[in-house]
Protein backbone atom coordinates (compact mmCIF):
# COMPACT_ATOMS: atom_id res chain seq x y z
CA UNK A 1 0.00 0.00 0.00
CA UNK A 2 2.97 2.30 -0.11
CA UNK A 3 4.08 4.85 2.44
CA UNK A 4 0.75 6.53 3.11
CA UNK A 5 0.41 7.77 6.67
CA UNK A 6 -2.20 5.89 8.65
CA UNK A 7 -4.30 8.19 10.82
CA UNK A 8 -6.43 5.47 12.42
CA UNK A 9 -5.99 1.75 12.02
CA UNK A 10 -9.09 -0.34 12.62
CA UNK A 11 -8.53 -4.06 13.19
CA UNK A 12 -11.51 -6.41 12.99
CA UNK A 13 -11.43 -10.10 13.85
CA UNK A 14 -11.90 -12.72 11.18
CA UNK A 15 -14.92 -14.99 11.31
CA UNK A 16 -15.30 -18.68 11.92
CA UNK A 17 -17.81 -19.00 9.07
CA UNK A 18 -16.21 -18.76 5.66
CA UNK A 19 -17.37 -18.80 2.06
CA UNK A 20 -17.23 -22.44 0.86
CA UNK A 21 -15.61 -21.26 -2.38
CA UNK A 22 -12.48 -20.50 -0.32
CA UNK A 23 -12.03 -24.26 0.14
CA UNK A 24 -11.55 -24.57 -3.63
CA UNK A 25 -9.75 -21.36 -4.58
CA UNK A 26 -8.45 -18.16 -2.96
CA UNK A 27 -11.11 -15.56 -2.18
CA UNK A 28 -10.53 -11.90 -1.16
CA UNK A 29 -10.38 -11.71 2.63
CA UNK A 30 -13.18 -9.15 2.62
CA UNK A 31 -15.50 -11.72 1.08
CA UNK A 32 -14.30 -14.94 2.67
CA UNK A 33 -15.56 -14.21 6.21
CA UNK A 34 -19.33 -14.63 6.12
CA UNK A 35 -20.37 -15.03 9.76
CA UNK A 36 -22.81 -12.62 11.39
CA UNK A 37 -20.39 -11.42 14.10
CA UNK A 38 -17.61 -10.58 11.63
CA UNK A 39 -20.12 -8.79 9.40
CA UNK A 40 -21.51 -6.81 12.34
CA UNK A 41 -18.05 -5.74 13.51
CA UNK A 42 -17.01 -4.72 10.00
CA UNK A 43 -20.23 -2.79 9.52
CA UNK A 44 -19.40 -0.70 12.60
CA UNK A 45 -15.96 0.18 11.24
CA UNK A 46 -17.23 0.80 7.72
CA UNK A 47 -19.78 3.26 9.14
CA UNK A 48 -17.06 5.49 10.68
CA UNK A 49 -13.89 4.91 8.66
CA UNK A 50 -12.56 7.80 6.59
CA UNK A 51 -10.08 6.39 4.09
CA UNK A 52 -9.46 9.82 2.53
CA UNK A 53 -8.27 11.08 5.93
CA UNK A 54 -5.88 8.13 6.27
CA UNK A 55 -7.99 5.56 8.10
CA UNK A 56 -7.36 1.91 7.30
CA UNK A 57 -9.22 -1.34 7.97
CA UNK A 58 -7.49 -4.70 8.34
CA UNK A 59 -8.80 -8.12 9.30
CA UNK A 60 -6.82 -10.09 11.88
CA UNK A 61 -6.99 -13.73 10.86
CA UNK A 62 -6.10 -16.47 13.33
CA UNK A 63 -4.21 -18.24 10.53
CA UNK A 64 -3.03 -15.57 8.08
CA UNK A 65 -2.34 -12.61 10.39
CA UNK A 66 -3.20 -9.11 9.15
CA UNK A 67 -5.16 -8.97 5.91
CA UNK A 68 -6.32 -6.23 3.61
CA UNK A 69 -9.85 -6.83 2.35
CA UNK A 70 -8.42 -7.59 -1.10
CA UNK A 71 -5.80 -10.15 0.02
CA UNK A 72 -6.62 -13.56 -1.47
CA UNK A 73 -6.94 -16.33 1.13
CA UNK A 74 -8.02 -19.94 1.32
CA UNK A 75 -10.45 -21.24 3.89
CA UNK A 76 -9.17 -22.92 7.03
CA UNK A 77 -10.80 -24.64 9.97
CA UNK A 78 -9.92 -25.07 13.60
CA UNK A 79 -6.95 -22.69 13.68
CA UNK A 80 -7.76 -20.36 16.56
CA UNK A 81 -5.72 -18.10 18.83
CA UNK A 82 -7.70 -19.18 21.86
CA UNK A 83 -6.94 -22.85 21.18
CA UNK A 84 -3.21 -22.06 20.91
CA UNK A 85 -3.17 -23.89 17.59
CA UNK A 86 0.41 -24.39 16.35
CA UNK A 87 -0.49 -22.91 12.94
CA UNK A 88 -2.11 -19.76 14.29
CA UNK A 89 -0.43 -16.45 13.49
CA UNK A 90 2.22 -15.57 16.07
CA UNK A 91 3.04 -12.16 17.52
CA UNK A 92 6.10 -12.05 15.23
CA UNK A 93 3.96 -12.91 12.20
CA UNK A 94 1.48 -10.16 13.00
CA UNK A 95 4.27 -7.63 13.63
CA UNK A 96 5.94 -8.57 10.31
CA UNK A 97 2.58 -8.13 8.54
CA UNK A 98 2.15 -4.72 10.21
CA UNK A 99 5.57 -3.61 8.95
CA UNK A 100 4.90 -4.91 5.42
CA UNK A 101 1.54 -3.14 5.32
CA UNK A 102 3.01 0.08 6.71
CA UNK A 103 0.81 0.16 9.79
CA UNK A 104 3.36 -0.77 12.48
CA UNK A 105 3.67 2.89 13.53
CA UNK A 106 -0.03 3.73 13.46
CA UNK A 107 -0.65 6.38 16.10
CA UNK A 108 -4.21 5.28 16.79
CA UNK A 109 -5.23 1.62 16.68
CA UNK A 110 -8.81 0.59 17.35
CA UNK A 111 -9.53 -3.10 17.74
CA UNK A 112 -13.10 -4.18 17.12
CA UNK A 113 -12.78 -7.79 18.21
CA UNK A 114 -12.83 -10.15 21.17
CA UNK A 115 -10.15 -10.46 23.86
CA UNK A 116 -7.84 -12.89 22.05
CA UNK A 117 -7.51 -10.47 19.13
CA UNK A 118 -7.06 -7.45 21.39
CA UNK A 119 -4.27 -9.28 23.21
CA UNK A 120 -2.49 -10.06 19.92
CA UNK A 121 -2.89 -6.48 18.73
CA UNK A 122 -1.56 -5.03 21.99
CA UNK A 123 1.58 -7.15 21.57
CA UNK A 124 2.26 -5.13 18.41
CA UNK A 125 0.57 -1.85 19.39
CA UNK A 126 0.54 -1.52 23.21
CA UNK A 127 -1.62 1.61 22.86
CA UNK A 128 -4.42 -0.19 20.97
CA UNK A 129 -7.90 0.69 22.18
CA UNK A 130 -10.67 -1.88 22.23
CA UNK A 131 -14.24 -1.12 21.31
CA UNK A 132 -15.17 -4.41 23.01
CA UNK A 133 -13.35 -3.85 26.33
CA UNK A 134 -14.96 -6.07 28.96
CA UNK A 135 -17.28 -7.86 26.51
CA UNK A 136 -16.62 -11.59 26.29
CA UNK A 137 -19.52 -13.41 24.68
CA UNK A 138 -20.46 -13.31 20.99
CA UNK A 139 -24.04 -12.34 21.90
CA UNK A 140 -22.90 -9.30 23.89
CA UNK A 141 -20.45 -8.38 21.12
CA UNK A 142 -23.32 -8.47 18.61
CA UNK A 143 -25.41 -6.25 20.89
CA UNK A 144 -22.56 -3.74 21.32
CA UNK A 145 -21.87 -3.77 17.56
CA UNK A 146 -25.53 -3.00 16.88
CA UNK A 147 -25.47 -0.20 19.43
CA UNK A 148 -22.32 1.33 17.90
CA UNK A 149 -23.68 1.03 14.36
CA UNK A 150 -27.05 2.60 15.13
CA UNK A 151 -25.44 5.36 17.23
CA UNK A 152 -21.91 6.04 15.92
CA UNK A 153 -21.09 8.27 18.89
CA UNK A 154 -21.20 5.17 21.07
CA UNK A 155 -17.97 3.91 19.46
CA UNK A 156 -16.17 7.01 20.75
CA UNK A 157 -17.75 6.49 24.18
CA UNK A 158 -16.54 2.89 24.37
CA UNK A 159 -13.06 3.93 23.25
CA UNK A 160 -12.97 6.73 25.85
CA UNK A 161 -14.02 4.23 28.51
CA UNK A 162 -11.23 1.87 27.45
CA UNK A 163 -8.62 4.69 27.53
CA UNK A 164 -9.81 5.94 30.92
CA UNK A 165 -9.59 2.47 32.39
CA UNK A 166 -6.25 1.66 30.73
CA UNK A 167 -4.43 5.03 30.87
CA UNK A 168 -1.05 3.47 30.08
CA UNK A 169 -2.28 2.77 26.56
CA UNK A 170 -2.91 6.38 25.57
CA UNK A 171 0.16 7.68 23.76
CA UNK A 172 2.49 4.81 22.99
CA UNK A 173 4.13 4.11 19.68
CA UNK A 174 4.38 0.75 18.00
CA UNK A 175 7.02 -1.79 18.98
CA UNK A 176 10.36 -0.94 17.51
CA UNK A 177 12.51 -3.57 19.24
CA UNK A 178 12.69 -5.91 16.26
Amino acid sequence: MGAAIVRKLYVVSCGEQKDPLAEIEPVPAGLVHTGPLHKALRRVVESVIDEEAGDRLLILSDHYGLLDLSDPVRGYKGIRFKNKHPRSATEDHIYTDAVKKGVDTAAEVIVVASGEYVTRCRQVWPHAASAMEGVHSPGLMMARAKEMYTSPGRLAEFLTYARDHHPGRQNHTARRDR
